[in-house]
């Protein structure tokens, strides 16, 4: 009855060594300067610029998406918008008295569809401006969705 049981115990104790040995799990950690983001990159135009947004804030059903940037003249300002191609909508928006008032923006690939995805504004007054966005499926996701046509039910035979 004894060597049964020393047999038993000698192998749990070979298994519990060979787990103990075992290679553990892999546990990936980001390790870089950079965080992959919505809207990487750097603004055309402008010069970066902090704001202090408990004094201006921005609606609560929206993220910022870039840090703001300070335009001195009118002209066109763009920024990498690598979210628009998952189902984020942008909106690059103007300081204005303490509110961030939407401005007419223009979405698509920058030069075409070798180059960016990038959202652009033709801005007419100097400014700070900054890039706001949320998450939008599945219209976004869809751009050319037509809802299908249902076929009527075929007439029952009673």
């Amino acid at each position: 009855m004894q060597k049964p049981f020393r047999l038993i115990v000698v192998a749990l104790i070979i298994a519990g060594l060979l787990l103990l040995i075992a290679p553990q799990i892999v546990r990936a950690k980001y390790v870089g300067t950079a965080i992959p983001s919505l809207a990487p990159g750097d603004w055309s135009a402008g010069t970066p610029v902090n704001v202090n947004f408990t004094d201006n804030p921005f609606p609560g059903w929206m993220q910022l998406l870039t840090n703001p940037v300070k335009v001195n003249e009118a002209g066109q300002i763009c920024h990498d918008f690598r979210g628009g191609q998952f189902g984020w909508v942008g909106e690059i928006r103007q300081l204005v008295d303490g509110q961030w008032v939407k401005v007419p923006v223009t979405v698509g690939w920058v030069p075409s569809t070798e180059g960016a995805f990038m959202i652009c504004a033709d801005v007419s007054s100097a400014g700070t401006y900054a890039l706001f966005g949320f998450f939008n499926p599945p219209l976004s996701y869809y751009p050319d969705y037509v809802e299908p046509v249902v076929a009527p039910a075929p007439p029952s035979e009673t």
